[in-house]
């Protein structure tokens, strides 16, 4: 597997000689707080606060090692150096769980072994602290509450990896996982009450096994009040990846995954759309507020509009708009199984946040910038003079080649529409101004549309090119600008009829 590839692979000499100097600076800085007294330490952190909680925990398990914040940036170096060396292993284990493996294996090889400084010891330091990282690393399924569509009979659906259900179908489906959950915090509660009274804690300080259950089963309802606010549930299995890390990677691509919806349904009627703890745009809130009598008022709401609630959205399940749904959505697997991402799908991921984010944002100024990225995103893959001309005519090339609505005069709107763009960068343009609105509903138009081309467009270029770099990507994108994309469906199909 990749990470295992990964793991063994070697530090570079310049990554060691960088960690040898770190970890020089950090006994240096341990060794002149080690020499003031106890007022004399008291005073400095009085006057530098910064280093006041800069401790490393003493491998005799005595008063803390005071290192200062100059020493904790050479341990975020550290991390650093791990995450430019094997960048796939830091982003599954995360920053947090790394810093806190390179500290734990300083105290133990440097401060209680008392192994000399030296490229040897950098190399085992850094080894140590990805493999106590890689430790918690698993395979994980996450389920996220969901504000979506309320009417319908379709009990569940898949966008790419995420599976979207019902929440009544989510937890008939679940109960079982739900009991052993319950016994299985029970146990580990109890492993951990037996490693407290191995410290020498009092057992009768702590909870006994019907207190944990009790709690436990609390725990579980509080979760499950929270959840029936919501009428559907995102679930996604990430591989590998450590649990904290593996949350947030599930919130992103159901995130992603409702992103999709908008581009296939339309950006105005699925605003109401998301994930539920979404940092943005919060889809359930409560307003305390007074009038002009100083009665104080209260105002609850619920973001989801009531056309998302009503509309026949079933259909996306269908032709013409399944195939659409199938391609963006599939992505997003490369993501959740831990894959390498290639060039062009993170270019399509790009261009799918971009969109998902102009739909939900508030100011239509920030809608027609983000739009006009999720079409740059796709359609230009390298800086150039012209670029303005560059975007008109690709544009053109993708609208006519796919025979989209609106082709025969796409140049012009999309000339408009990047102009728009540069004044509203440039200050040309108040984002008060009335007029940015119809901007931005005809920006939504064109980048829907752009994107359903690309859809098309990038299989055939995945398939006849393999893993496409920038450059090249540049160059066949040119090509289509000259020659539409009867070269590349051609192409395409003869490949095929070999691979047939």
């Amino acid at each position: 597997m990749f990470v295992q590839s990964e793991e063994i692979q070697e530090f570079g000499a310049k990554t060691l000689r960088e960690a040898v100097r770190d970890l020089q600076f950090i006994g240096k800085q341990i060794a002149q707080f080690e020499k003031l007294s106890f007022k004399q330490l008291t005073s400095h952190m009085r006057s530098c606060k910064a280093d006041m909680w800069c401790e490393l925990e003493h491998p005799n398990k005595g008063n803390p090692i005071v290192c200062g914040a100059a020493a904790w940036a050479k341990f975020t170096h550290l991390v650093d150096l791990i995450c430019s060396e094997r960048p796939e292993f830091a982003r599954r284990v995360g920053r947090p769980a790394l810093h806190k493996a390179i500290k734990r294996g300083y105290v133990s090889l440097v401060l209680d072994l008392g192994k000399p400084i030296s490229n040897l010891l950098a190399k085992e330091l850094l080894e140590f602290a990805c493999g106590e990282a890689g430790k918690s690393i698993r395979d994980s399924e996450h389920s996220i509450p969901c504000d979506l569509f309320a009417a319908g009979f379709v009990e569940k659906f898949q966008v790419g990896p995420v599976e979207f259900m019902r929440r009544q179908l989510f937890f008939r489906e679940r109960k079982i996982s739900l009991k052993s959950g319950i016994d299985a915090g029970v146990r580990e509660g109890l492993i951990k009450k037996d490693e407290w009274v191995a410290k020498g804690y009092s057992p009768d300080q702590m909870k006994d096994e019907a207190e944990f259950r009790a709690y436990g089963r609390a725990m579980y309802a509080k979760a499950i009040r929270i959840y029936r606010g919501y009428r559907w549930v995102g679930c996604v299995k990430i591989h590998h990846h450590v649990d904290d890390v593996a949350e947030q990677l599930a919130i992103r691509i159901v995130n992603l995954a409702i992103h999709v919806l908008r581009l296939v349904i339309g950006a105005g009627v699925t605003s109401g759309l998301g994930v539920a703890w979404s940092p943005t745009t919060p889809h359930r809130d409560a307003n305390l507020w007074f009038d002009s009598n100083g009665y104080m008022r209260v105002k609850l709401s619920i973001r989801v509009k009531g056309v998302v609630a009503l509309m026949d959205w079933e259909e996306v399940l269908r032709p013409p708009f399944l195939p659409y749904l199938t391609s963006f959505g599939s992505s997003l697997f490369a993501l959740a199984e831990g894959r390498d991402v290639s060039h062009i799908q993170q270019r399509l991921i790009d261009s799918v946040t971009w969109f998902g984010d102009a739909s939900t944002d508030m100011e239509s100024a920030a809608k027609i910038v983000k739009y006009v990225s999720a079409i740059e995103r796709v359609i230009i893959a390298g800086r150039q003079a012209g670029t303005r001309v560059t975007f008109m005519k690709r544009l053109q090339a993708l609208y006519e080649g796919f025979e989209c609505d609106g082709s025969s005069n796409i140049g012009d709107r999309a000339s408009r529409l990047y102009a728009a763009r540069s004044a509203i960068l440039h200050g040309e343009i108040s984002h008060r101004d009335a007029g940015l609105k119809r901007v931005a509903e005809e920006a939504e138009d064109i980048a829907r549309l752009c994107l359903h081309c690309i859809s098309h467009l990038y299989p055939m270029l995945l398939c006849c090119y393999g893993n496409i770099s920038s450059e090249l990507l540049e160059k066949l994108l040119s090509k289509v600008q000259v020659d539409g994309v009867e070269w590349i469906v051609s192409e395409y199909e003869r490949k095929l009829l070999k691979i047939r």
